[in-house]
């Protein structure tokens, strides 16, 4: 029974006392039950409450909230907002935000992704880096190996060149034996010509000396230059992997930190509908509850007078 109905079951109950006489039995019976309807309009308001703070759907009844006062001065009934409406609001925006929480968590799987595929060309980068360092030193082991091999080509064509400067003085030295034996020489003779063998042996190993300083100064001039460039290439290559690796991960970072904000804009207007419709849910809670201690007043005044009438008619 709604609380309208209920006061129209009380005032035909006391109309019928007042003209038919008093019935005690009849009289307690009607007014339990009056009791027991006030008691379970009373529960159920407490449950439509109960319900508003749990965030659950309440379907107001037209009559349930209606005063007496508003009875006296109106017989048309005062619809409440219409509660489907809300609710199917609600369920398109809770589908809203739904949609975009999945679209925020896909950009940041798509962030991390992206950074993961930034870290792995730039430890591309770097092995591609040490693959040019490894190149580089091999270079210059190679370098250095034609060096050692020109130096010691070197050592043996001045060994070589040394023996025939030997060979050269002994034939000398023969042919002088060979030139005293076929006829006597003066001690200045013999003088000039000892001269000039020594300056003939110290000029073909000044020839020899710089032949193969010449071929040793080359051969380090070649390998220094193998170094060199093996070096510039490795830096070149490091420096460009480095360059692209450093572009990766920026790039990685400015999307990354374009879809955070991208989710953070999302997360507070999610944020903010929630917290539109918590206030909203707590605006009904306490109109609500006001048209309860309202409601409860009125039964309250209602037994009252049902009281009073009852007295009179008692007495």
């Amino acid at each position: 029974m709604k609380a309208q109905e209920l006061l129209t079951y009380v005032e035909e109950l006391v109309f019928k006392t007042s003209m038919f006489g008093y019935d005690k039995d009849e009289v307690d019976i009607q007014l339990d039950k009056i009791c027991d309807e006030i008691e379970a309009i009373v529960k159920a308001k407490d449950k439509e409450i109960e319900a508003l703070k749990k965030g659950q759907t309440i379907i107001i009844s037209d009559e349930s909230v209606r005063l007496k006062k508003d009875e006296e001065e109106s017989d048309a009934p005062q619809p409440e907002p219409d509660e489907e409406t809300e609710v199917d609001e609600l369920k398109k925006q809770m589908e809203v935000l739904k949609k975009k929480l999945q679209e925020a968590q896909a950009q940041a799987e798509a962030a991390e992704k992206q950074a993961e595929e930034a870290e792995e060309r730039a430890a591309t980068a770097e092995k591609k880096a040490a693959a040019a360092e490894g190149r580089a030193a091999v270079a210059r082991t190679k370098a250095m190996a034609e060096a050692a091999a020109k130096a010691e080509s070197a050592a043996q064509t001045a060994a070589q060149a040394e023996a025939n400067v030997v060979e050269s003085t002994k034939a000398s030295q023969a042919g002088a034996e060979a030139t005293a034996q076929a006829g006597p020489q003066t001690r200045d003779e013999a003088y000039e010509q000892y001269i000039r063998n020594a300056d003939l042996l110290c000029k073909q190993l000044s020839d020899i000396q710089s032949k193969q300083d010449s071929i040793i100064r080359e051969a380090e001039e070649k390998a220094a230059s193998s170094v060199k460039e093996a070096e510039e290439k490795a830096a070149a290559s490091v420096r460009e992997a480095e360059e692209k690796a450093a572009a990766s991960v920026k790039e990685a970072e400015e999307k990354a930190a374009k879809i955070l904000e991208d989710a953070q804009v999302q997360a507070n207007e999610i944020l903010a509908g929630i917290q539109e419709r918590r206030a909203e849910e707590q605006k009904k809670y306490d109109e609500l509850l006001a048209q309860k201690q309202k409601m409860i007043a009125s039964l309250s005044d209602m037994a009252k007078e049902v009281n009073s009438l009852m007295e009179k008619v008692q007495g």
